[in-house]
């Protein structure tokens, strides 16, 4: 598997998570490549978990990466952003990444990571189709080709009353 991801990575150049949230949510989080997540408007009507009655914790989650020898470290329903981060980087360093470093972070909502044949995205959304619709279409979008879906996971928040 760390010989597949290393053709994955060794050409690739990451593309960083941007904005694009759709009705109702609103750009949340902003790191290295710019926002890096949607989250609910106050008051917006939605089925999602956030805007029901109840107190809610948000969750985040992390994606990290040494492109150079093709590892993938990632983190899901940590506490803050910090913890999702270093999760992730240690989840990557723990499988012989050297120069790990973290291309997404996501609050309330999914990742996706697509990778072609020269380029790799790692997009968020609110939910897992929006995020890996983003990433593919992020990887396409120069002209990159072999573009497929590689990572998908989600942390949503959770109810704790």
């Amino acid at each position: 598997m760390a010989l597949l991801c290393a053709c994955l990575f060794v050409a690739s150049r990451p593309i960083s998570a941007e904005g694009g949230c759709p009705v109702g949510y609103a750009p949340s989080g902003v790191g290295p490549g710019g926002v890096q997540g949607c989250a609910p408007l106050p008051g917006a009507s939605s089925p999602d978990n956030a805007t029901q009655a109840g107190v809610w914790a948000d969750r985040y989650g992390a994606v990290a990466t040494d492109p150079h020898l093709g590892i993938l470290g990632t983190s899901k329903s940590m506490e803050s952003r910090s913890l999702a981060e270093k999760a992730a980087l240690d989840s990557c360093k723990s499988q012989g990444g050297l120069g790990c470093k973290v291309n997404a972070w996501y609050r309330n909502g999914c990742v996706a990571m697509s990778s072609g044949d020269n380029a790799y995205a790692v997009k968020s959304g609110p939910d897992q189709n929006t995020a890996t619709k983003a990433s593919m279409d992020s990887c396409q979008s120069d002209g990159t080709t072999g573009c497929h879906v590689y990572y998908t996971d989600c942390s949503m928040s959770q109810r704790v009353r």
